[in-house]
């Protein structure tokens, strides 16, 4: 059936996007001078760029990158690595279906021994009944799981597009 293949092939997509995430990651670590930690910024960027380049989109998608320069562990990466594949698949397959000019943000500060990741679209934004919650999407879950397994505390701000913003140490094993 037609329908299971379409549905088996999205599954796969999902899933080969996720391993891209974490083969950008080891590259990165593997080149730098230690495994253990890693500039989020030489690591983010490409990433970024690797995500956004497995989707063919009609209307290129923006990247809009503020990112401070942090060493963070490798297992720390790795988890926002994910988190940020989920963010923008979901991004670049649900919200910018009706938009004219899609643009990705990603800022990124340290506050003492407070991170700051920020991830922002200006497409159409989640559905109101929709939480980290009570999700029954795959990929919203594992962003929860995921914040919580870094100690961080995520929020979401509906509106122009959807926000997250999520709060986590800097220093998280």
């Amino acid at each position: 059936n037609s329908q299971t293949n379409e549905n088996c092939k999205r599954i796969l997509m999902d899933a080969a996007s996720r391993v891209q995430s974490m083969a950008v990651l080891y590259n990165k670590l593997y080149r730098s001078d230690t495994y253990r930690e890693l500039n989020i910024k030489d690591f983010l960027q490409p990433l970024i760029n690797e995500i956004i380049g497995q989707f063919k989109t009609e209307i290129p998608v923006k990247i809009d990158l503020r990112i401070d320069d942090c060493l963070l562990p490798s297992q720390l990466l790795s988890s926002l690595g994910i988190i940020m594949n989920e963010c923008i698949t979901n991004s670049i397959k649900y919200a910018f279906s009706a938009c004219e000019n899609p643009l990705i943000t990603v800022t990124f500060m340290q506050k003492e021994k407070t991170a700051i990741l920020t991830y922002a679209d200006n497409g159409c934004g989640l559905p109101d009944n929709v939480s980290l919650e009570n999700s029954n999407t795959f990929g919203l879950k594992l962003i929860h799981m995921l914040v919580e397994d870094i100690f961080g505390k995520i929020r979401i701000e509906n509106g122009q597009g959807v926000k997250f913003i999520i709060e986590f140490p800097a220093s998280a094993k």
